[in-house]
């Protein structure tokens, strides 16, 4: 052969469903990020409290942990567990994201005024 394993590359096919996959995940990971940052964040530009903050990363957290629980469990399955699990973290990226930027208080300072 020249200088590739044709026995393990993914068909089209398959790209195509993961990448379909992770795209779905992605917006979902979206709106997850989204409804935890307007549930915990503090509201009329006042500072969050130290709960507030544990409370979002906590949930963002433990959202990206279920986001991974498929991709774990199919490159288990998988013949390219590597690609299988970069293909997971690219799907969660939101939530990991809004993790990092949630170290920072005034992510967590909302504008909503009631």
């Amino acid at each position: 052969m020249s200088g590739t394993d044709h026995s393990r590359a993914w068909s089209p096919g398959v790209w195509l469903v993961v990448t379909l996959l992770v795209l779905v995940e992605i917006w979902a990971a979206w709106v997850a990020m989204v409804m935890v940052t307007f549930v915990v964040s503090s509201t009329c530009s006042e500072p969050a409290y130290r709960t507030q903050i544990i409370a979002g990363e906590v949930t963002l957290l433990v959202a990206a942990a279920a986001g991974l629980v498929p991709w774990i469990f199919g490159a288990v399955r998988s013949k390219l567990p590597g690609r299988t699990l970069l293909a997971g973290v690219i799907a969660v990226s939101p939530l990991l994201v809004a993790v990092v930027a949630g170290l920072r208080p005034s992510f967590w300072v909302g504008e909503f005024c009631f």
